[in-house]
């Protein structure tokens, strides 16, 4: 139950870093190769289960953190991987902004759905699961 509220208070800072912050650098990253770091490891969008996922949110949550530069480095990999899920989606069942909106509302709806799939099923391969979001 704990890492889960970790998770949703991730979710609701993330979702705020993103809805307001326009300085964010925008890289292109391949999402074959997406990486984050978990303690100096690095894994790919492929081989991530929903523990890894959830792991990504807790280290985008800045609380209790003392490096910035990580924090901020792991919201841009947790943006990353919401903008490839929306693709997914749109691809999935067809561009619809009403459903899948890239705005705050939207990155929340994504977040919560990802938890929704992840929170039962932390050890799968998190590409297995990404169907099951509705």
């Amino acid at each position: 139950m704990k890492r889960f509220m970790l998770v949703l208070s991730s979710i609701f800072i993330v979702s705020c870093s993103f809805a307001g912050n326009n300085e964010s650098k925008v890289q292109s990253k391949n999402m074959a190769e997406f990486t984050a770091k978990d303690e100096q490891a690095e894994f790919t969008l492929a081989r991530m289960t929903c523990s890894d996922v959830f792991d990504l949110f807790e280290d985008a949550d800045p609380e209790g953190k003392t490096d910035l530069e990580d924090v901020m480095d792991a919201q841009d990999d947790v943006l990353d991987l919401l903008t490839w899920v929306n693709g997914y989606l749109s691809g999935r069942d067809g561009i619809d902004a009403s459903k899948y909106a890239l705005n705050k509302a939207g990155i929340e709806k994504t977040l919560f759905s990802i938890v929704d799939v992840c929170k039962s099923n932390e050890a799968k391969r998190f590409l297995d699961v990404v169907p099951n979001i509705k």
